[in-house]
């Protein structure tokens, strides 16, 4: 087994130090590799040991390299690590399996408890923001279950789902939540036909654009066109084929969907469940920002990525701050930006065109040598546009 693969410069570890610093981190690993937190902690803890070890080959011929990764598979901590390895694979294998074998009713029975907290709350937006949060996690992971999966995949999780007890209960529910209690029988199965039939465009529409090799972009406007046509109030919709105009460079017709999205979500006139509206304006409010960005409006995009930080969506945010530096940077507050940057960075770490942008923003302001150490850093990330810059400047 090679822990290591024999990169840069490095002579303060021995190889078998470096086996007894993976079987540690791996230790530590073990029992909380689906807790993002403490993962993304433990990564911290051994980043810089990591890179050194990462570094143990620089300057050494391939046959050196390969003396070096047998003498490491000598190290009695390599062999400990091996096992290890097996045993976590075996753990992630089990656990993936009953996720795939359990999630749909667990989802199911998820979303039925929160609907029932969330009913007769709806206007209460501090009680709405609690039940957010307290099942935010297990939401979260009821929402990747459909990544990677196929258009089939997804139809037939969908239907699995619609065949949980709890679903049935939280669809009746649902109705009463939206109002819909008082339609009649004939009336609920109509709309509730339309809809299947929208979600049905919705879903090939996501798989064309998003879940496959293909980039069908033209094809996913035309399913989504579809969906929005049977249901004019359908944000996702709107909100996805607004980006997928925008990646065929259709911008002003991008801009109309994300404006539609959020008059919808602005006037609560969506279907969206008021736990869910604000992910998605979140997310729709990122997206329109950065479009304005890209057409010169910086103050205009300040305005949306500013109201995107506001709801404060864990996956939309760094990119919010992101946009928010850019847009700055644009107007020449460099100051302001580099607070921006910073962050970003303190969000994501590992984002190379944060330091580039960054490093911008300081040699705007003077510091040459902060500069100089946010375009290596950027480099290093992989970031080549760096390289440049550092040549004109701080060589």
């Amino acid at each position: 087994m090679l822990i290591f693969p024999f990169f840069g410069n490095a002579q303060t570890y021995s190889v078998c130090d470096c086996a007894d610093i993976m079987l540690a981190m791996m230790k530590e690993a073990k029992g909380n590799m689906t807790d993002k937190d403490k993962m993304e902690a433990i990564k911290n803890k051994y980043e810089a040991k990591i890179e050194k070890c990462e570094k143990l080959g620089d300057g050494k011929s391939d046959e050196e390299k390969k003396k070096m990764e047998e003498e490491m598979r000598k190290c009695p901590s390599a062999k400990e690590a091996e096992k290890l390895m097996k045993e976590m694979m075996e753990e992630a294998s089990t656990e993936d399996e009953n996720i795939e074998q359990n999630t749909v009713c667990d989802c199911a029975d998820t979303m039925l408890e929160m609907m029932k907290e969330a009913k007769g709350n709806m206007t209460d937006k501090d009680k709405m923001e609690a039940i957010k949060k307290k099942y935010e996690v297990k939401i979260e992971k009821c929402e990747k279950m459909s990544d990677g999966k196929s258009e089939v995949e997804m139809k037939k999780m969908k239907e699995d789902m619609e065949n949980c007890p709890s679903a049935k209960e939280a669809e009746k529910l649902m109705k009463e939540m939206m109002g819909e209690v008082s339609i009649e029988d004939e009336e609920q199965n109509r709309l509730m036909k339309i809809q299947e039939r929208a979600d049905s465009f919705y879903l090939q529409g996501i798989s064309k654009g998003y879940h496959s090799f293909r980039d069908d972009y033209s094809g996913a406007i035309a399913d989504f066109t579809n969906a929005i046509k049977l249901n004019p109030k359908f944000v996702e919709a709107y909100c996805y084929r607004g980006e997928a105009k925008e990646i065929l460079n259709d911008y002003m017709g991008a801009m109309n969907d994300f404006n539609s999205a959020l008059y919808f979500i602005d006037n609560n006139s969506t279907q969206t469940i008021m736990i869910f509206a604000d992910i998605i304006a979140s997310e729709i409010y990122l997206k329109r920002g950065r479009l304005k960005n890209k057409l010169g409006d910086h103050r205009g995009a300040i305005t949306d990525v500013s109201k995107a930080i506001s709801f404060n969506d864990k996956y939309t945010i760094d990119e919010a701050y992101f946009e928010s530096g850019y847009a700055k940077s644009k107007l020449k507050d460099y100051k302001a930006a580099l607070l921006d940057y910073n962050k970003v960075i303190e969000l994501d770490s590992r984002m190379a065109e944060a330091y580039f942008n960054r490093g911008i923003a300081k040699l705007n302001l003077n510091d040459k040598e902060g500069a100089c150490l946010d375009f290596s850093k950027a480099g290093e990330l992989g970031y080549a546009k760096a390289y440049e810059l550092i040549r004109e400047h701080c060589n």
